[in-house]
């Protein structure tokens, strides 16, 4: 027998018997005669995995593998990669595993989590599929549900959690999960009574106080969302999250004090980390030659509506880098001439300033300013105008603008929308009108469905520049809860509002006239998804008081 058996045979022996400090030293010694030895490699794997001494294991185990095809080694690594939160590489070994063995139960739940957590959500879905039929559990149903759901098939989702919710309705996580998709359903009666049963089965779970606040939000149930928000924000008042949302709720019930107060909190949801400067709301100095660099965080409506606050920081002795996107950048830079303005691409690691903001941190910071320039502050291209007015608008119809479509990602864009132009065939019947569309992107395709004559700006336009330009030529915008209202308002145009039943916290739950924009006039839905009452008081408006 050689030395390398010897040492071999001791160290097994001394494994066996529980000295692990001795086998793992002979196991060494092997090694420094033979790097290779596959015993010796797989057996101080197997030690370190006993002593918990993970990434060592994983590497003599990867190192045995390299020469041997085994079973048992491919089930460790792939383990031991599962516990250590390297799920691509235990999706690997997962995989080798089965291939080699064929089908083991026992590993399945773990491989399918990996998968999981990989980014592998139809294929988890699959595994944890074959897991289901073997054991009905709640947790595998549970499983199937998360990977479905991650999986884009909500509705197969929801059938999968309420199984679990059937085998244990004492499970807050499955009732949370099932609030949530029923909330993106917007079946928000059936969400709020799983966010119910998730704080009966969890008293002092916020994230169910704070999804009821969202369900009834978009209910129109302002107080009971209030009420909601503030017990999120009492259970975990280190998450500024909800303290925005609770800032939501008292802005869409109109207390703009409260609302301020935990408006405040947003800023360390959309912070830069990356600006190392001190923000301005932690500022308390003279602003008098220091250099602020503002940049967006929002969409363009957030953008235009908020930029109003930039002129405040010049008044203030500030100079101003507003960092906004390329589609605005040259009707901001006209309206901002005292600021450097510029666009997504602007390069500001290079570039010195003392202090920095996220543009809705200045509504908080100049918030005793109230609603400013609600005449309008925005400015158009005079040469575009001129253009615009000579090819489209010349002639002496109310030029009416039409957009009734937002951006149309999700089923609460599609619920500020109004679902097709034909809707809009009364205001065609409305004496010497003539319709403009300024709708770009989804929805477009309607102007060539319908039998009135409605006139499309949109093709035309490349960027807001364009848009201001066209509104610039109307009588009246007529739009739903978009960008381009925003950027009428800002451009001091009549603008009429079609607001759904429950709108954004911006526009408040009542009300006729907005604070941001004196040219605007809103119209409201009175039923969830009808805009039946809206068009006509918009055709009552239009015949009875024309458009000027």
């Amino acid at each position: 027998m050689s030395i390398v058996e010897q040492k071999l045979a001791t160290a097994f022996d001394s494994h066996k018997q529980g000295d692990l400090r001795q086998a793992k030293q002979l196991y060494i010694e092997v090694l420094n005669f033979e790097p290779s030895n596959s015993e010796a490699l797989f057996f101080i794997g197997v030690l370190h995995v006993q002593t918990q001494e993970l990434e060592i294991a994983l590497g003599y185990l990867e190192e045995y593998l390299k020469n041997n095809i085994d079973a048992e080694a491919l089930k460790q690594v792939a383990d031991i990669s599962f516990d250590l939160q390297r799920f691509e590489k235990a999706v690997k070994y997962y995989e080798a595993y089965l291939n080699l063995v064929g089908e083991d139960f026992d590993v399945l739940q773990n491989y399918a989590t990996a998968l999981v957590y990989s980014g592998y959500f139809v294929k988890s879905a699959e595994v944890f599929e074959v897991v289901c039929k073997e054991k009905e559990t709640a947790l595998d149903y549970f499983n199937l549900g998360f990977a479905l759901s991650r999986a884009d098939n909500p509705k197969k989702a929801l059938d999968c959690y309420l199984k679990a919710y059937e085998l244990d309705s004492t499970s807050a996580a499955t009732c949370i999960n099932l609030a949530g998709l029923y909330y993106d359903l917007y079946e928000l009666e059936k969400a709020l009574y799983f966010n119910k049963k998730a704080i009966e089965n969890n008293p002092d779970c916020a994230e169910s106080y704070n999804n009821s606040g969202n369900s009834y939000l978009d209910l129109n149930m302002i107080d009971e969302a209030i009420e909601s928000f503030y017990s999120a924000v009492k259970l975990n008042p280190s998450y500024d999250g909800y303290k925005f949302n609770l800032a939501r709720a008292y802005f869409a019930k109109g207390d703009l004090e409260n609302g301020w107060e935990y408006f405040k909190y947003r800023r360390l949801l959309f912070e830069r980390k990356d600006l190392k400067v001190q923000h301005l709301n932690d500022f308390s100095g003279n602003l008098e030659g220091k250099t602020v660099f503002v940049y967006y965080e929002a969409g363009y409506g957030d953008v235009i509506q908020y930029a109003r606050y930039i002129p405040f920081l010049i008044k203030a002795g500030a100079k101003v880098i507003f960092e906004v996107q390329d589609g605005l950048l040259d009707i901001c830079k006209r309206s901002f001439p005292d600021v450097q303005v510029v666009g997504q691409s602007f390069d500001y690691s290079d570039v010195k300033y003392d202090l920095q903001t996220n543009l809705f941190c200045l509504v908080w910071f100049f918030k005793e300013e109230k609603f400013p320039f609600a005449d309008g502050f925005l400015i158009s291209d005079s040469k575009k105008v001129h253009e615009f007015s000579k090819k489209y608008f010349n002639n002496s119809s109310k030029k009416i603008g039409l957009v009734w479509h937002s951006k149309n990602n999700d089923l609460r864009d599609r619920l500020k929308s109004v679902e097709h132009l034909s809707a809009f065939n009364s205001l065609a019947d409305v004496s010497d009108v003539m319709l403009y569309s300024l709708l770009v992107g989804s929805g477009v395709n309607q102007i060539e469905e319908v039998s009135f004559s409605v006139e499309s700006l949109g093709s035309h336009f490349t960027s807001f520049d364009d848009t201001a330009a066209a509104i610039m030529g109307l009588d009246l915008l007529i739009t739903v809860d978009t960008s381009v209202a925003h950027l009428a308002g800002s451009l001091g145009v009549k603008t009429w509002l079609m607001l759904p039943y429950a709108p954004n916290w911006r526009w408040f739950t009542k009300g006729k006239d907005s604070p941001y924009y004196s040219s605007m006039r809103i119209f409201r839905q009175k039923v969830h998804g009808d805009w039946t009452n809206v068009f006509k008081e918009i055709v009552h408006e239009l015949q009875n008081l024309g458009v000027h």
